[in-house]
């Protein structure tokens, strides 16, 4: 399967703006018993590579940010961690098929992410007797997101525009699905609230593929390595085939040393810093972005968050609406304003620099 956008993201003990060197020492290895237990669970699975990576934290501009670390050497274009797709929950596995294919066919009432959603909300319903427990178990709950995530950004300030404003839409969407459901008898005690978080899991931890179908799924273990700048990346997804069994694999791009994070590719050619943030919770330096431009250069993403629009929150504020607040002086200042402007001069020339905000470079 050939990856067109990586959707995955390790949640941060402490949320931060990633701005510096992506690059971490290692501050610590997690005893915690759930990731002892997804540990487990990945060798039983036959996830190879789980002897390669450890789990710990990786001191980020002063806060530990939950990551992958190396336990040994890793040569360039070596696998590092593989996972047969029986160990990744996706929208084609028979077993979902034979369940949510019936339900909610392509074209229907849910999207294939908001399937998977619904799909990981029953699953999460039945505690130790779903077969993704352990992986279910090291997902952020919706208490951690609401330290950082812009999906439970609460009403008032920063006022978006409705186009903007991803999770508003999202939630519209989601809203039909989940009544459809319902209608469908299969609620298991699932409620809208369950569904939600379910899809942030889904959103901002899945993987879309469009060849040879269109597939979405998770990856236990590979999906808490953590994204950096792209001068950083030291590793990227890639498919792989064995003995006629597919595989997700990621692999090292350089030479890797043990001690060493696991740094993997965020796809940002892909998104807009907005949409970006939006989908994961944090940002990274302009340069790492392509962006929307309007008609004197500034992008749409920053309106209602410029600084005139959207003045520093108090230290006691809603952590959310500081994470934005932090987003917009990264991102919507005027020189940040300056540099996209050079940037795309150097690569589109005036002309398409003063066309429609519309365009997506």
């Amino acid at each position: 399967m050939m990856l067109i956008g990586l959707c995955l993201t390790a949640w941060f003990f402490v949320i931060a703006v990633l701005m510096g060197s992506a690059g971490g020492n290692r501050a610590s290895t997690s005893t915690e018993p759930k990731h002892d237990a997804l540990i487990r669970w990945a060798v039983e699975c036959g996830i190879e590579g789980v002897d390669n990576v450890y789990i710990g934290g990786f001191m980020k501009n002063g806060v530990a940010v939950r990551g992958l670390g190396l336990t040994r050497d890793i040569a360039a274009d070596e696998p590092v961690i593989c996972s047969p797709m029986r160990c990744l929950p996706y929208t084609t596995d028979p077993e979902f098929r034979e369940i949510w294919g019936k339900e909610f066919a392509d074209g229907g009432p849910c999207t294939r992410r908001e399937q998977l959603a619904l799909y990981l909300a029953e699953e999460a319903r039945k505690g130790n007797a779903s077969k993704w427990a352990a992986f279910i178990r090291t997902l952020p709950s919706e208490e951690e997101y609401r330290k950082f995530h812009p999906a439970y950004r609460p009403i008032g300030p920063p006022y978006l525009p409705r186009e903007n404003d991803m999770w508003r839409n999202k939630a519209t969407s989601l809203q039909q699905c989940y009544e459809a459901y319902l209608s469908k008898g299969r609620s298991l005690g699932v409620s809208y609230d369950d569904a939600f978080l379910a899809f942030v899991w889904a959103k901002s931890r899945g993987v879309t593929s469009w060849e040879p179908q269109l597939e979405i799924y998770m990856m236990p273990i590979a999906e808490l390595c953590n994204a950096s700048p792209l001068k950083d990346l030291n590793a990227r997804d890639f498919p792989d085939e064995k003995g006629g069994t597919e595989y997700d694999c990621t692999w090292a791009i350089r030479d890797l040393h043990a001690g060493e994070e696991l740094l993997c590719e965020y796809f940002t050619e892909d998104y807009n810093p907005l949409t970006f943030f939006q989908v994961f919770g944090f940002t990274l330096p302009p340069e790492n972005f392509n962006f929307d431009v309007d008609g004197e250069g500034e992008p749409a993403m920053c309106d209602g968050l410029r600084p005139h629009e959207f003045t520093e929150p108090k230290p006691d504020a809603d952590p959310i609406v500081r994470n934005f607040w932090r987003f917009a002086s990264t991102h919507c200042t005027a020189v940040a304003a300056e540099f996209r402007r050079q940037s795309l001069h150097a690569i589109v020339g005036d002309e398409d620099v003063r066309q429609n905000d519309e365009e997506e470079l």
